[in-house]
């Protein structure tokens, strides 16, 4: 959709226009973008994960690793651990 620019001094479709839009709409966008990210980054570190066996968790957290950072809670068979990551070896720590 095409709007008048906000700044009355900038005639429509020209390059200032254009420029000016371009940049406001960016910046919108770049905003939301963070906002985003930060919502699903919130969510990953509260998201509590649930598996059957120790070797599934295992198996799941070597695939996934970026997605269940250090401090992750981890249910496993009913008894719960956190993620945690010593010296590059992934650990689950019994809570």
């Amino acid at each position: 959709m095409r709007r008048k620019p906000e700044i009355p001094s900038i005639p429509k479709h020209s390059g200032k226009h254009k420029e000016h839009c371009t940049t406001k709409c960016l910046n919108e966008f770049m905003d939301c973008v963070k906002k985003m990210e930060e919502l699903e980054r919130q969510e990953s570190q509260i998201k509590k994960l649930q598996f059957p066996s120790i070797n599934e968790a295992l198996d799941w957290l070597k695939e996934h690793t970026p997605e269940a950072p250090p401090g992750t809670h981890v249910a496993v068979a009913g008894a719960g651990f956190v993620i945690a990551i010593v010296g590059g070896a992934l650990f689950l720590v019994p809570l």
